[in-house]
């Protein structure tokens, strides 16, 4: 899945396993609002959306990857222009351009919901891109 800020939306494309090149791409899921980041987690993606300093969570489709049920999961005060989003050991960490941080949400095994969302690490300045 690719993002597109501009137009806020999320895009699934097939990936040609010979040489990489991407076809059929289509539009997938909604409640996106500049969205800059995503990762796929245990049947969920989380999207990190710039233009309201928020975190959508959708579903992923198991037989054709496409997005439903999304919604709002992490908004307010801790977020400001959230960029990247990365998974590990089931923390979300999310980063934000808007005041140099980054914040950790646990998730949840059984519904893919984050809580006890809470700024992590320091030292950051205009946080954008986060991987592991």
């Amino acid at each position: 899945d690719f993002t597109n800020r501009s137009s806020s939306s999320i895009y699934k494309c097939n990936v040609n396993s010979s040489n990489g090149t991407l076809s059929g791409c289509t539009s997938t899921g909604s409640a996106f609002n500049g969205p800059t980041g995503i990762v796929i987690n245990n049947g969920y993606a989380y999207i990190s959306n710039a233009g309201n300093a928020s975190v959508t969570l959708c579903t992923v489709s198991k037989t054709d990857g496409t997005l439903s049920a999304c919604s709002i999961a992490a908004s307010g005060g801790l977020y400001s222009s959230t960029e990247g989003v990365s998974v590990i050991n089931n923390y979300l960490y999310i980063a934000n351009w808007g005041n140099s941080s980054v914040v950790k949400c646990n998730i949840s095994l059984t519904d893919g919901s984050l809580s006890s969302c809470a700024a992590t690490g320091s030292g950051f300045s205009g946080a954008i891109g986060i991987a592991w």
